[in-house]
């Protein structure tokens, strides 16, 4: 850790312990509507704007598409890169603990702090709307600096290089994405939304959905998996394997009751 990030962190987090400050964090990072919420709000408004064509719609699906790459690059990296202590855990750094029991509703996972995932989906999610708007680009880019990524190393959660990296991640991804394929897979969801709107628009409703609650959901399910395996005897099972298997329990069950479903409408002899 370099002593310009240190510095950097200790004049955010120095502030932490006056309780209306601690009232106003805790509030930005616990409530997803005003978070993620807002802004996969404004991919659904330039979505049915009026003067929405398919271009813009390509470049809403292909940055969704990028924020889900820059979350699986992201939790790659942290896989993959030495270990690192999120600053409320770590001892010695002078680090200013809130007037609230932060751990009592963070799911770290006892995950590596470096690269921030938030910050990986966040600046995928503000590059796509700099694409749409260069102003809106503008505006979220600064309310995801200051109402997410400050907030967070004010807790203690991140230190600013986690969300550096994090963000740098997110805005390649969202570059790329689109270069390597993404173009085309929008393409194809948009004619599978001129012929099946109805599937269409259930499945993007569930996607933006967890993006705006940062896939808290998927977490969950996470830890039930894991929990069950253990209970099962796999003691040593991880939250990713966890995610894997459960995962494909999962999709084996929904892929058995389509089958079901289709053979049930068929024309019985």
């Amino acid at each position: 850790m370099s002593s310009l990030d240190l510095w950097v962190f200790h004049a955010i987090n120095g502030w932490s312990g006056y309780p209306i400050l601690d009232w106003i964090a805790e509030f930005a990072d616990r409530n997803e509507l005003l978070k993620a919420g807002i802004l996969v709000s404004v991919y659904w408004w330039f979505w049915f704007s009026p003067t929405s064509r398919d271009d813009h719609r390509r470049i809403v699906i292909t940055a969704l598409l990028g924020t889900i790459v820059a979350l699986i690059v992201a939790r790659a990296f942290a896989g993959v890169l030495p270990f690192r202590v999120r600053p409320l855990f770590t001892t010695g750094i002078d680090y200013h603990p809130p007037a609230l029991r932060l751990h009592e509703y963070l799911n770290a996972e006892d995950w590596s702090s470096f690269p921030s995932d938030h910050g990986a989906m966040w600046f995928a999610l503000v590059y796509g709307l700099w694409r749409l708007s260069r102003p809106v680009g503008i505006a979220a880019a600064v309310f995801s600096t200051v109402w997410v990524c400050i907030v967070r190393i004010y807790l203690g959660i991140h230190y600013p290089s986690d969300l550096l990296a994090g963000g740098l991640i997110g805005l390649v991804c969202a570059y790329i994405t689109p270069r390597i394929g993404g173009n085309r897979l929008a393409d194809y969801a948009l004619t599978y939304e001129k012929i099946h709107p109805q599937v269409f628009y259930a499945l993007a409703f569930l996607a933006t959905f967890e993006i705006a609650v940062i896939f808290d959901d998927v977490r969950v399910f996470m830890r039930g998996s894991m929990r069950a395996l253990q209970a099962m005897g796999f003691r040593s099972i991880h939250l990713m394997e966890a995610l894997v298997i459960g995962g494909a329990v999962l999709l084996l069950f929904v892929l058995t009751a389509g089958a079901l479903v289709k053979w049930w409408r068929q024309p019985q002899s």
